[in-house]
Formats: C-alpha cells, sequence, structure tokens
C-alpha cells in the first residue's frame, strides 16, 4: 500500500482540497477588511473635503478590496524573498525589494530605515528597574 493513497491525506487529496479551497471568511479576516475599510474611507472623506468632490460608497468599497489584495500580493511576496534568501524572518531589503518600482514608497521606507537606526544609535535614557 503506497503512502500516497487518497485514504490517509496523501498528495491527491491535498491538491483537490487546495484547488477547492474556499474563500476566506473567517472573523479575523472579516475585521481585516473591516479596518481596511475604516481608513480607506477616513483618507477619502478627507481627500473629498479638501477637492471639493463627491466620493460614493462604491468607489471606498473598490478602493479597499483593491488595497486588502494587493497588501495578500505584498505579503506573500515578503515571504517568498525571504524564503529564497534562506532566510525565515521578513528583512527590509526583502521590503525595499517589494516596492522598487515605486520611487515615492521606497523613499519613505528608506527614510523610516534611516530614523529608526538614529533611534537605535542613541543610549536608553530611562533608569533600569
Amino acid at each position: 500500500m503506497s503512502s500516497d493513497s487518497e485514504e490517509d491525506g496523501g498528495p491527491s487529496e491535498l491538491s483537490s482540497e487546495l484547488d477547492e479551497a474556499p474563500e476566506d471568511t473567517s472573523e479575523q479576516t472579516l475585521r481585516l477588511k473591516a479596518a481596511v475599510y475604516f481608513v480607506i474611507s477616513k483618507q477619502c472623506e478627507k481627500l473629498a473635503r479638501e477637492h471639493n468632490v463627491d466620493i460614493t460608497p462604491q468607489f471606498i468599497r473598490a478602493v479597499s478590496e483593491l488595497v486588502y489584495q494587493q497588501a495578500g500580493h505584498m505579503g506573500t511576496d515578503l515571504e517568498l524573498f525571504a524564503k529564497h534568501a534562506k532566510r525565515s524572518t521578513i528583512a527590509v531589503d526583502d521590503v525595499k525589494l517589494c516596492v522598487r518600482r515605486n520611487e515615492h514608497a521606497l523613499d519613505a521606507i528608506a527614510g523610516l530605515v534611516e530614523t529608526l537606526k538614529q533611534g537605535k544609535a542613541r543610549p536608553n535614557k530611562r533608569p533600569r528597574e
């Protein structure tokens, strides 16, 4: 008897489960999508006031879904970059690689990294307990 049989959860069964995997609708996913929607809606409201335009709820939902999906793709890419480098932890260089085509994002990340480095370079002034 082969260890790859469908009765014992071998590769045949696993691949069919992956092909038919339902969309993730866990409570955590729904809460995350709601948080993305909330942030996007607040940004849209701010921009609408600044530019004196109306933004429809359908537009906000579409942008929210786009941001959620893009974040998921970016997370997958970051994991793959780290794995390719034979690391289990995502590094700053992985993030830079992921946003390499977006000059503004790359500059923002570089600035954030520099700020964090300066913060770590200063000695901790809190007294030890």
